[in-house]
């Protein structure tokens, strides 16, 4: 299964927007977890390798402090975005299927279309 279905933006055009900034504070988070691995590597190297006293590592770990608090949040921020995002797609699917069902008229929910229609407006898209 892919993360994004390309299909899924051509549905929802109102949430394109939350979906790639969701993607960009993601990008974000990578970036953090990359320049955290460098602040540890480095104060684990300087303490282990170079024999330096473990005083010498307070501003590196300072530093990942931050880092790591800045992961939490842009995380808290791209779990907004992509909720939005969702709530929106949910929103314009709802509505293509329900104009849909309209259009079919009462036929639409003959047989065992009917509850499975109602499954799909009310729970399905979920």
């Amino acid at each position: 299964m892919k993360p994004l279905d390309p299909r899924l933006l051509r549905h929802a055009k109102s949430a394109r927007h939350w979906v790639l900034l969701a993607a960009a504070c993601q990008i974000g988070v990578a970036a953090l977890v990359v320049v955290q691995a460098l602040l540890l590597a480095g104060a684990l190297a300087a303490v282990v390798s170079d024999g330096a006293p473990a005083a010498s590592v307070v501003r590196p770990a300072a530093l990942l402090v931050l880092v790591v608090a800045a992961r939490a949040g842009l995380a808290w921020v791209q779990e907004r975005f992509a909720h939005r995002a969702a709530i929106r797609v949910i929103g314009e699917l709802r509505a293509a299927v329900l104009d849909r069902i309209t259009a079919a008229g009462p036929r639409a929910l003959d047989g065992d279309n009917g509850p499975a229609l109602t499954t799909l407006v009310t729970r399905g898209l979920d």
